[in-house]
């Protein structure tokens, strides 16, 4: 299976004229789709994804946790070699987690990765109730290098 293109404005597969992607391109892509899902949210394995939602509600989250976490699932995308400088903020006024590490992958690139999810993206408009919301975009994370 090769890997497609994914235009991170529309979120839509290149499919008329597939772009096969540089080694670089495609693991971008798969760190950003590794920390836009939501766990849970996967029909086939509900192990599979990041807990925002569950730390975002929970009083005073361990940011240590929060922080192996993600690193230990970036850890698993094939062309992550290493992460380093995990590092999570929590801003309880705001609902707010902010996630920064550097990746480096196995053509030796590093990637300065950044990600900030709120609380607002995934409850209800009155926030009385839970409604898991995620939106398939790439909005709050950027991968840079």
């Amino acid at each position: 299976m090769s890997n497609r293109y994914i235009d991170a404005t529309t979120n839509d597969a290149t499919i008329a004229t597939p772009w096969l992607l540089s080694y670089s391109d495609k693991a971008r892509q798969k760190i950003q789709t590794a920390m836009n899902t939501q766990r849970g949210e996967w029909f086939l394995d509900a192990s599979v994804g990041i807990p925002w939602l569950e730390w975002l509600t929970e009083r005073d989250p361990s940011l240590s946790e929060i922080s192996d976490t993600i690193r230990a699932d970036l850890l698993k995308i094939t062309e992550v070699v290493s992460v380093s400088e995990s590092r999570a903020v929590l801003d309880e006024s705001t609902q707010t987690i902010e996630y920064s590490a550097r990746v480096q992958i196995g053509n030796g690139e590093v990637f300065e990765l950044s990600a900030t999810r709120q609380a607002n993206e995934y409850l209800g408009i009155n926030g009385t109730h839970l409604v898991a919301i995620w939106l398939q975009n790439m909005r709050g994370v950027n991968v840079t290098n």
